[in-house]
């Protein structure tokens, strides 16, 4: 099952809220149409930094026309940013480089999440579901726009030595969400893997 769709995280979601839904980082689209039937949003805008994949998923959501779709980073800066395709694993592509599988260094056109939704018309984001390879802590540090967000879905780093020190982990996501109100409510993680996914609710 998509992980957005868990039931240990949609039980905390009203759905009503969601009007506006963001997902990082589609990689195939195939995830899109799902969480547009689930959540029902007026507005959904999936967005992927890999170039290859950007046909794919342009294909995949031209029917769905609640969907904007973006081949762009969302980073801390507007212009260029480093990216590695994966190519062991292509969903896996990063701005963090890989350090066992081979990957091919690139640079992709870049913008901040506010600039994002300023120059789509955005004025709230209800619901974002993110997983962008460790550049979540990075993409929500300091945006406003996450003043009216309500619900985070996000993947989340736990073991600190997992593709090194430099790959942002749970920490980080903390210190970027915590100061917009935002607490985890919810993790689903199995012990000894490096990674899990973690929801992030608006509590104050």
């Amino acid at each position: 099952m998509i992980i957005y769709l868990r039931e240990e995280f949609t039980k905390h979601i009203n759905i009503e809220d969601v009007t506006c839904l963001l997902e990082l980082g589609a990689r195939d689209g195939h995830d899109t149409k799902p969480l547009l039937d689930f959540y029902r949003p007026e507005r959904l805008f999936s967005i992927d930094a890999n170039p290859n994949a950007k046909q794919t998923i342009e294909n995949s959501v031209a029917p769905l026309e609640q969907v904007t779709f973006s081949s762009i980073a969302l980073s801390d800066e507007v212009g260029e940013v480093h990216f590695y395709l994966n190519l062991d694993c292509p969903g896996s592509s990063s701005v963090h480089d890989h350090p066992t599988c081979k990957t091919k260094h690139i640079t992709v056109p870049a913008t901040t999440l506010d600039l994002f939704c300023k120059d789509n018309d955005v004025s709230r984001l209800d619901l974002i579901c993110a997983d962008v390879e460790g550049a979540e802590p990075r993409i929500f540090k300091d945006q406003k726009i996450l003043h009216t967000t309500k619900y985070i879905i996000c993947e989340s780093k736990f073991d600190a030595s997992w593709k090194g020190l430099d790959f942002p982990g749970l920490s980080d996501l903390k210190e970027s969400l915590e100061p917009f109100g935002f607490e985890m409510v919810e993790v689903l993680y199995a012990p000894g893997n490096q990674f899990g996914d973690t929801l992030w609710v608006k509590t104050k």
